[in-house]
């Protein structure tokens, strides 16, 4: 996996968006992935919203907004 795009969440969550139209969720504690979400494009910028929602931006010109659970 090829990480494309990365955003911190609190102090022990990672995303990872990457070539292979995946965002994955990281536990920093354990540098262990704790979750994926197949968004179907490649993940160019990931933010976390003021609800706790994960904005992707993918290559194609798309935002999908994911929940944070």
């Amino acid at each position: 996996m090829i990480a494309n795009a990365l955003c911190g969440f609190e102090d022990s969550t990672l995303f990872s968006g990457a070539y292979d139209e995946t965002v994955k969720q990281w536990n920093m504690g354990t540098m262990k992935c704790v979750g994926t979400c197949e968004v179907g494009f490649c993940a160019n910028s990931i933010c976390i919203g003021s609800q706790g929602h994960v904005y992707v931006a993918g290559d194609n010109g798309f935002i999908k907004r994911l929940d944070n659970k």
